[in-house]
Parts: C-alpha cells; structure tokens; sequence
C-alpha cells in the first residue's frame, strides 16, 4: 500500500472528519510501525495536499474534504 493511502486508512479508523485538524505526531508513529519511513510518509502527505484532501498547517495536518481511498501515485 502507498504511503498516501496507508495516510488516509489511518485518518479514517481515527474518525477524523472533514474540518479537523490532527497533530502529526498522532500520525507519524503508527504509520512508522507499519513500515512507512519519514520519506514515504512526506511524500504522501505532500500528494494528498496537491490533491486538495488535506492542508498542513505547520505540524498539523487539516482535513478538507471527506476521506476515501484514491488511486495512489
């Protein structure tokens, strides 16, 4: 699984919601345990903000619209 949608599987089992802001570091270390190393977990969140998913805001990602899978990069 690509980084960006091992991202967004995890914001979706955390319930996060469209409008919501997560630290980071609520993410990082999960996604680190799955095998994901900072590179990976960079680049995906980089791919979801050119996709308008998600904004990061220092280090805190905002959620911009509803979560769902997509095809990846």
């Amino acid at each position: 699984m690509t980084a960006d949608r091992a991202i967004i599987s995890l914001l979706q089992e955390l319930n996060i919601r469209p409008s919501t802001d997560i630290s980071l570091f609520e993410i990082g270390p999960p996604l680190t345990r799955q095998g994901y190393d900072q590179d990976a977990i960079l680049n995906g969140l980089f791919f979801l903000q050119r996709q308008k998913m998600i904004d990061l805001r220092g280090n805190r990602l905002h959620v911009l619209k509803e979560l769902r899978h997509q095809t990846g990069h």
